[in-house]
C-alpha cells in the first residue's frame, strides 16, 4: 500500500502518484495486479505497477523521445505507443520542473530527488521497452564519467549510474542481474538535481 500519497496528478486514462521515497517497495504486487477473483488468461499480458525516481522517469522520457526522433517519428511502434501513454504526465511533470527550476530550487530538488512517480498497469512489453530505454542511459552515463574528470560531475554521474543500474537489476535485466532493486532526470536541456539535493547549476 501506499502510505504517503503527496500528490495525485490528473491525467486522463491514467492513474500516476507521486510519492516520498522510502514508503513502499519499487513494484507492488509483481505477479501483476489481479483483482479479487479474476485471473489472467493464457494470452493475457500481465500488468505491474512500475515505481521510479522522479528523475529517472524524466531520463527515460527524454530517452525515448531521442529514441523515437532516429526512427522517423516511430509512428506505429510499442515505443511511441507507450510515449503517448505516459505524454501528459511528462508534459505536466516538465512544467513544473521548469517552474520551480525558476522560482524555487530547494523544492526543485524535493520534486527531482525526493518524490517517485509510480505508473500503473505496466505491461511486460512494454517493461522490456523501459528497460531497453534505461540500457541506453546507462552507455550514455558511462560515455560522459569516461569523459569528465571534474569531482562534482563524477560524484553525480556515479550515483545516476549505480541507481540505473538497481533498475535494471529490478527489470530483470540478465547483464547487470536479476535480483530486486529500486528502479528509480531533469527535464530535457536541465540536468539533473545532485544526491545531496542541490540541483547542478
Amino acid at each position: 500500500m501506499i502510505n504517503s500519497v503527496l500528490l495525485r496528478i490528473g491525467v486522463p486514462l491514467l492513474n500516476v502518484t507521486l510519492r516520498l521515497l522510502g514508503e513502499t517497495d519499487p513494484f507492488t504486487d509483481p505477479a501483476g495486479d489481479v483483482g479479487c477473483g479474476e485471473t489472467l488468461g493464457k494470452n493475457e499480458d500481465p500488468m505491474t505497477d512500475l515505481t521510479l525516481d522522479v528523475w529517472q522517469f524524466v531520463r527515460l522520457m527524454v530517452c525515448m523521445e531521442e529514441s523515437l526522433n532516429t526512427r522517423s517519428g516511430g509512428r506505429g511502434s510499442d515505443l511511441k505507443s507507450l510515449y503517448d501513454k505516459w505524454e501528459d504526465l511528462w508534459v505536466d511533470l516538465d512544467a513544473r520542473l521548469v517552474d520551480l527550476g525558476k522560482h524555487d530550487m530547494d523544492a526543485f530538488a524535493d520534486l527531482m530527488m525526493d518524490q517517485e512517480v509510480v505508473l500503473e498497469e505496466v505491461t511486460a512489453r512494454e517493461k522490456e521497452l523501459v528497460r531497453q530505454e534505461f540500457d541506453k542511459v546507462l552507455r550514455q552515463i558511462k560515455a560522459r564519467l569516461a569523459q569528465t574528470d571534474d569531482p562534482a560531475d563524477v560524484e553525480d554521474l556515479s550515483f545516476e549510474r549505480d541507481e540505473i543500474v538497481l533498475t535494471l537489476k529490478a527489470l530483470g535485466d540478465r547483464q547487470h542481474g536479476n535480483t530486486g532493486g529500486k528502479p528509480g532526470s531533469a527535464a530535457a536541456g536541465k540536468p539533473p538535481a545532485r544526491p545531496g539535493g542541490k540541483a547542478r547549476k
